[in-house]
């Protein structure tokens, strides 16, 4: 990206409702919590935003799918589990 392009000001519309609901805020909101948090309206946006992003967007990509058998078995050798039904430790002594 080019710097004159990363300068450029952000052309988003922003326009607020008179009263508060459920996916949106008004103006006097959005005036309180940035006075709450003492940041600008400008910050209160950018924290909120970043908030949704984290709680919505994935960390990762798509996995591939499910393990297959060979991955299954070799994971299983590597943790070396015992036999169902078999006794790792004991809590009493024999």
């Amino acid at each position: 990206m080019s710097s004159a392009k990363a300068n450029k000001k952000s052309t988003i519309p922003f326009r607020m409702p008179a009263n508060d609901s459920q996916a949106r805020i008004s103006r006097e909101t959005l005036s309180r919590l940035a006075q709450l948090r003492g940041t600008s309206e400008t910050d209160v946006m950018h924290y909120a935003l970043r908030r949704l992003a984290d709680e919505i967007l994935p960390l990762y990509g798509p996995d591939d799918g499910p393990l297959t058998k060979q991955q299954t078995e070799k994971i299983q050798a590597m943790a070396e589990l015992p036999e169902l039904g078999e006794t790792c430790s004991s809590l009493l002594e024999e």
